[in-house]
């Protein structure tokens, strides 16, 4: 299924025509964008750490920063989107980190429950670590957009 026709719909909205001849929306954008990114990593450093290094802390899952978290990467995301979206339709890396951000916001809730119930077990060092990896990609896709 070809999306073409919803980022040229994107692209003719009022949003994305004043964001894009704006000098500086985008930038700003992208500072709150990596600011939430920032911020999602720490707790996802938090909630994962626990399981992978058990002299961290408490092992408290911190499930109300990561919505924010999240939130806040999501709504960044969505005015990047509009300010170039016929640039992350053609880009691959755009594809490959909504791919991986759709597998990340559905398994993460899993991989949380799995890190918290089996603090210190082997299980749990593996889903700390599928988290990590799985959010970092997604981070690593996001920078190759922003390269090319």
């Amino acid at each position: 299924m070809d999306l073409l026709w919803v980022f040229k719909s994107l692209d003719a909205t009022a949003w994305s025509q004043a964001l894009q001849s704006s000098q500086w929306a985008f930038a700003l954008i992208e500072m709150g964008h990596l600011i939430s990114l920032a911020f999602l990593g720490g707790v996802l450093l938090l909630n994962n750490g626990n399981a992978l290094w058990p002299s961290l802390g408490s092992g408290e899952r911190l499930v109300a920063p990561y919505r924010i978290g999240v939130g806040a990467t999501l709504a960044t995301g969505f005015l990047l989107l509009l300010a170039e979206p016929m640039k992350c339709y053609e880009h691959p890396a755009f594809r490959w980190k909504m791919v991986l951000l759709g597998i990340g916001l559905l398994v993460q809730p899993w991989l949380g429950r799995l890190v918290q119930q089996g603090s210190g077990s082997a299980c749990a060092r593996w889903g700390a670590v599928a988290s990590l990896v799985l959010w970092t990609g997604i981070g690593f896709a996001g920078r190759v957009i922003g390269f090319y």
